[in-house]
């Protein structure tokens, strides 16, 4: 079986943040163990990378627009402030999606961590204009650690928050072997 490409992409500048701390916990998860290859980008410790588009020929830069385009899933984690997904998302996204992605459909899952559970829209109005930007394909809601499910200090996760995060990387991992094997029937079906 051919390993799945997973993209991590953890945008929180801030050393100890709740997103970040989802994130990390999601990298190491027992869902990608044996069928998964992770890429994890940690913005936290990309230095020198700037706002897009500053920083085109940055290796970060560089790098992260080739693992978008070489991703079987996308995985991003994001704080939500004031209502709305961190600035450091975008610009990677930017930097990511810079370029023409041959493949469509990559399965996507957001996670954010906000103060509250009303900022659950912030992070459903960013995953649906990842959805349209490049065709991903959201496999479930965005996950939002909020108030005190994430405990930064304690590095530590309530039961609940990590439930749910470990069944939804099961959905991830399950529905990013069915959009490969279409990925390659269609391949296959294509004239050369």
């Amino acid at each position: 079986m051919n390993l799945l490409k997973i993209l991590m992409i953890s945008s929180s500048l801030v050393e100890e943040s709740c997103s970040r701390l989802m994130m990390k916990y999601c990298a190491s998860n027992p869902a990608f163990e044996s069928t998964s290859q992770v890429n994890f980008f940690d913005l936290a410790e990309a230095e020198g990378l700037l706002n897009y588009p500053r920083s085109l020929n940055h290796p970060v830069a560089v790098r992260l627009k080739a693992a978008f385009e070489g991703a079987d899933a996308i995985l991003i984690g994001c704080g939500i402030y004031m209502w709305r997904p961190c600035a450091s998302v975008f610009s990677a996204l930017e930097y990511g999606m810079n370029g023409e992605c041959p493949r469509r459909h990559q399965p996507l899952l957001l996670l954010s961590a906000a103060g509250g559970n009303r900022s659950h829209l912030a992070a459903d109005n960013l995953a649906m204009s990842i959805c349209h930007e490049i065709g991903a394909m959201l496999i479930a809601p965005p996950i939002v650690g909020a108030g005190a499910d994430v405990d930064v200090k304690n590095g530590a996760l309530a039961p609940a928050l990590r439930e749910r995060i470990d069944r939804t990387l099961k959905v991830l991992v399950h529905h990013t072997h069915a959009a490969k094997e279409l990925w390659h029937c269609h391949a296959a079906a294509s004239p050369t």
